[in-house]
């Protein structure tokens, strides 16, 4: 049987993580998690998830993606997973993934990763009311490769940050229809936050290739859940709620 296995790399993320771990344990075999030596209840939120199967903790005190990743997929190999879902604390798969997964990893033999449509919401919470993605510049029509199977080959670079494509894979890439929402921007702080971070690791742009002024500009253009997507949305809010308003 195809084991599929989530990987996280997280830090301080106790606001999100049970909404993610939540929708997570829904579909997945197996959950691995490494802490960037967080400082609040990061970690004894993961130990209460019954599919989190496996926590390091990492005390090297720097934000470095591609050694965060790359000791993620050893677990993973140790772990004997057939295929990786790598996935930010702070993103949720829309409810189509649990229906559709399995047939995606089993059925699609020249398959090997798949891209989603990623939605940043924008000044939002999973919470809220009404939920906004962000769809101009660099944010318009953006996908993410998030699902892949573990290769003899597979490995990743060693940079600092945008690193979570995987290099050495064999196959084909496929698009999916299945959307990931984000929530790295739900609010003005949180945006600024992460402004501030990648200035600090990334000044001159190197690996994103721009200044990062764009998470930060005014005037941007803003997309509304319609109501039917809404209703779908708090239909996943009913099902991973329980432990995230319980932690």
């Amino acid at each position: 049987m195809t084991k599929i296995y989530a990987t996280l790399r997280i830090k301080n993320e106790e606001e999100m993580l049970p909404y993610c771990l939540g929708a997570l344990e829904q579909w997945v075999d197996g959950i691995l998690i490494h802490d960037d030596n967080s400082t609040d209840k990061s970690v004894e939120i993961c130990q209460s998830y019954s599919k989190v199967k496996d926590i390091f903790v990492n005390k090297k005190g720097f934000y470095h993606s591609g050694i965060d990743y790359s000791i993620l997929m050893n677990m993973a190999r140790q772990h004997k997973a057939d295929w990786i879902v790598n996935i930010d604390a702070d993103e949720i798969f829309s409810q189509a993934i649990i229906k559709d997964v399995k047939n995606m990893v089993e059925n699609n033999y020249n398959i090997t990763y798949f891209d989603f449509q990623l939605l940043n919401m924008w000044n939002c919470s999973p919470e809220s009311n009404q939920l906004r993605f962000r769809n101009d510049g660099a944010f318009k029509s953006r996908y993410a490769t998030k699902l892949f199977q573990l290769q003899k080959g597979t490995h990743f670079t060693m940079k600092p940050v945008h690193n979570c494509f995987p290099e050495g894979m064999e196959g084909n890439r496929a698009q999916s229809t299945i959307k990931l929402l984000h929530f790295g921007f739900r609010n003005p702080e949180q945006t600024q936050s992460k402004y501030e971070m990648m200035k600090k690791i990334d000044p001159t742009g190197k690996y994103d290739g721009t200044n990062y002024s764009h998470l930060i500009q005014k005037n941007i253009e803003l997309i509304k859940f319609r109501p039917q997507e809404m209703k779908i949305w708090n239909q996943t809010l009913d099902i991973i709620r329980p432990k995230a308003n319980s932690k």
